[in-house]
């Protein structure tokens, strides 16, 4: 389908040369968008789809290509919905498992803790069709949301049909490829990607790539995503690797906290579990984007609406130094965790008016800098947000520049051995600025996608953040977006939900279990709607090995400690959450776990360590989200081997040894859950 109506295919021609590369021509007449988006016309279009074997691996690269023909007499350009579909059946027509990388549902997961989802298991040929969007749902509001609203998120466009004992196909689109806008639309029995926002015609090509991947024995999703997480490794690894000690404490329980850490964790008996990596929210910058004010050392902290009071002796709105900030960082460095900075590519100001502000060079006066230094920095149309903040756009070279120079005043301000980095808040890559043109995007008109200056932006970021001797990280928190392209230049993430109702705490945490099989830290907020934080909860966390923000002083929207319940539960599992700091999601055999009871397939996933193999099986995540309970368990690990297994159990700090069986290189494991209906086991590997 091209240009979202039905064409005609004229004829095909099929070629294939010595390399054994095979080609395949149409010509296709199609009704599309002409270039004012008021009409419709006839096109002639040249499509061709080039499928090669990729290094004689079992492995095709699909890349199809789409002109207009020369005969046109229209020359404007136009857009895309422009779609790819693959179809699977097995030898006698029957469908087999399938999967593909998701959220899970979206309206029905919003905050409700009673249908936290195994995401994980393999659908089979009674499975409803879905459709999925790649990232977050800010690109379809941009159509009648209503229509476009997907079922579930896609964070990596990955899927895998036809899976079996006998093997499977793979369909990944090409991640490193600029995708604007992808919506996937899935069956028992194919996969469809539709894009859009791609501008097409004026005389030129425009081409996308995806892979059909092949594979041999049995297979479920581990092999479509082992396959992602290598083929695209500057997507899913860290830019800049963690050092050892760094990765424990990264790796651990986050806070977003505006308390001081002395006032946060000197007294042990008021908080269940301490935090690895604290995301500093004390918001000592004057307004959003000016995080470090030119030419002076001392200013007024930031105040007003959307801020935490609950601080300890931190007040907002107070005066502040370099000197106070960076003995604040040295302060996190005496209690075994890492601050890590706020900092935001897409807001500059407070109560921001520029119909009447004159330009100047006054950092005070938020609404005449920008007119003064980014003249053409913020979108068309104006689009204000927190605290009446105007939204920018990361493409613009002058505001680029200035969000490098802030960077590195970061680094320099609080100092070698207390800046750790920079955490990004809030990406906003679904947003078109249409007083620009950046050639590639189409929307009825000319226009620029921020995710493009997003990309940009980052690498520069990077860069900055990472200059000379030590250097810092980039942590991304993914709100809005959950697409894996935008970790490119990241090394870990710490996520908020999703800003949209219709996305809830199980889905931004099943996304980013997805997005961080590679090897990035995963951590997702843990909001103060305290009734949804159950064994469910902390189950479901463990499972995708992802981190929830533990309950301290000055969490800003986030949980705080105090509530008894609450607390107790987060102690129940602390031993858990340890065992899981900086590990790695097990891609590369398969992982089986049933009940013995009934014989039906429960929630179970495997993670590598240094030096450790870490099993994680609940009763409490169904395929429908029942949490049917379990008595006794049978789970088996293909493709590793251990001697040496330990059990440990929720409430308690003890560890019991069990008993382990080997068979043709699998582990296997039979033991009775817990009263909880779950099981964590610690294997030496």
């Amino acid at each position: 389908m091209i240009g979202g109506t039905n064409h005609s295919v004229d004829y095909s021609t099929v070629k294939a040369d010595a390399a054994g590369v095979i080609t395949v021509i149409r010509h296709v007449t199609a009704t599309t968008e002409t270039s004012d988006a008021t009409d419709t016309i006839e096109r002639q279009l040249l499509l061709t789809d080039v499928y090669a074997v990729i290094k004689n691996s079992d492995v095709i690269s699909w890349t199809s290509h789409v002109e207009e023909k020369a005969s046109s007499e229209e020359t404007g350009y136009w857009s895309s919905s422009w779609s790819k579909t693959v179809s699977v059946k097995t030898d006698n027509g029957a469908s087999k498992n399938w999967w593909a990388s998701s959220s899970g549902p979206l309206l029905e997961l919003a905050d409700n803790d009673n249908n936290r989802l195994d995401i994980l298991t393999m659908r089979d040929s009674s499975s409803a069709n879905y459709t999925c969007a790649y990232g977050g749902v800010n690109y379809w509001q941009q159509f009648d949301f209503d229509v476009f609203l997907p079922d579930e998120l896609c964070p990596v466009p990955a899927s895998i049909h036809g899976a079996g004992i006998s093997g499977g196909l793979s369909h990944v689109l090409d991640i490193d490829e600029t995708i604007l806008a992808a919506f996937g639309s899935f069956s028992p029995e194919s996969v469809k990607w539709v894009r859009y926002f791609d501008r097409m015609g004026g005389g030129g090509v425009r081409s996308t790539t995806s892979f059909l991947v092949f594979h041999l024995g049995e297979t479920d999703w581990r092999s479509t995503m082992a396959f992602s997480t290598r083929r695209f490794a500057d997507n899913f690894e860290p830019t800049k690797s963690w050092k050892e000690e760094e990765l424990l404490q990264v790796g651990g329980m986050g806070a977003y906290s505006c308390a001081n850490v002395e006032d946060m964790l000197s007294d042990e008996e008021s908080f269940p579990v301490a935090p690895g990596l604290v995301w500093d929210s004390h918001f000592w910058w004057p307004y959003q984007g000016m995080f470090w004010p030119p030419g002076v050392d001392e200013w007024t902290s930031n105040f007003g609406d959307g801020e935490s009071l609950l601080c300890g002796s931190y007040v907002h709105g107070q005066n502040v130094s370099d000197r106070m900030i960076s003995d604040e960082y040295a302060q996190a460095n005496d209690y075994n965790v890492t601050m890590m900075t706020y900092f935001n590519f897409n807001f500059f100001g407070q109560d921001v008016n520029l119909t009447e502000a004159v330009a100047n060079d006054d950092w005070t006066d938020p609404s005449g800098f920008i007119l003064n230094n980014f003249p053409t920095g913020y979108h068309t149309p104006v689009t204000y947000d927190w605290q009446n903040s105007i939204l920018m756009d990361p493409s613009d070279k002058e505001w680029q520049n200035w969000l490098v120079s802030q960077a590195r005043e970061a680094r320099s301000r609080i100092g070698e051995g207390r800046f750790m980095g920079l955490i990004v808040d809030e990406p906003h890559t679904g947003e078109f600025n249409y007083a620009h043109d950046d050639g590639i995007s189409w929307c009825g008109k000319k226009c620029r996608s921020s995710m493009l200056g997003f990309f940009e932006t980052s690498k520069l970021v990077r860069d900055a953040v990472d200059e000379g001797e030590g250097g810092g990280h980039l942590v991304s928190n993914q709100i809005n977006t959950f697409r894996i392209d935008t970790l490119r230049h990241f090394d870990s993430v710490f996520s908020e939900k999703q800003s949209d109702g219709h996305v809830g705490h199980a889905c931004a945490l099943n996304s980013i279990g997805v997005l961080t099989m590679g090897g990035m830290p995963g951590t997702v907020w843990t909001s103060t709607s305290n009734n949804n934080i159950t064994d469910r909860f902390m189950q479901q966390h463990l499972y995708m090995g992802v981190q929830p923000i533990a309950p301290v002083l000055g969490n800003d929207h986030a949980v705080l400690n105090g509530d008894t319940e609450i607390d107790k539960l987060y102690t129940d599992y602390a031993v858990m959450f340890e065992q899981t700091r900086g590990v790695r999601t097990y891609l590369d055999g398969i992982v089986g776990c049933t009940k013995e009871n009934d014989n039906s397939i429960c929630a179970a996933n495997a993670f590598f360590g240094a030096d450790r193999l870490i099993i994680v099986a609940s009763g409490l995540l169904g395929v429908h989200g029942e949490g049917a309970g379990v008595e006794s368990l049978n789970l088996t690990v293909a493709g590793v081997t251990s001697d040496s297994c330990l059990r440990l159990t929720t409430g308690s700090t003890e560890e019991k040894k069990i008993m382990v069986e080997v068979v043709n290189n699998s582990l296997t494991i039979n033991l009775n859950s817990d009263e909880r209906s779950f099981a964590f086991i610690v294997c030496t590997i």
